[in-house]
């Protein structure tokens, strides 16, 4: 398996960890403001289903980067509206995603190429899908 396989894949599993507390933490909400944090919930998901799906061995870094951006933008809000309905496993979520953003910007600034990255890379999206189990 190649080294952007085994990114994608870890990165589907976490995925999976987000999906089921925008789904399951969100089966049945009593107020406007719950309903609008399974919004966010969903549409974090959505873009981590996005980083998923990034095909790293035509975009590289840039491109990894560019959609964790895209994660880090929809965690923004959706932990505005859901700090006190989700509150500590936001907190794991959000030191999990700033290690992948820290190992993505420093290799980038490194001109690391993808494989050399790769395992810190997995490691970082590991911690995000444990951040939500």
């Amino acid at each position: 398996m190649t080294e952007s396989r085994r990114i994608r894949l870890v990165a589907a599993v976490a995925t999976v960890g987000v999906a089921a507390l925008a789904f399951g933490g969100c089966s049945s909400t009593d107020t406007a403001k719950e309903a609008s944090t399974c919004t966010d919930l969903q549409s974090l998901a959505k873009e981590f289903r996005g980083l998923r799906d990034v095909d790293v061995a035509r975009t590289g870094l840039d491109g990894l980067e560019s959609q964790t951006n895209a994660v880090s933008d929809a965690w923004g809000q959706a932990k505005t509206t859901g700090e006190q309905q989700f509150g500590k496993e936001l907190d794991a979520f959000d030191a999990s995603l700033e290690n992948l953003r820290t190992t993505l910007s420093s290799a980038s600034d490194k001109g690391s190429s993808i494989g050399e990255t790769a395992s810190a890379v997995r490691s970082d999206i590991s911690k995000i899908s444990a951040s939500w189990t």
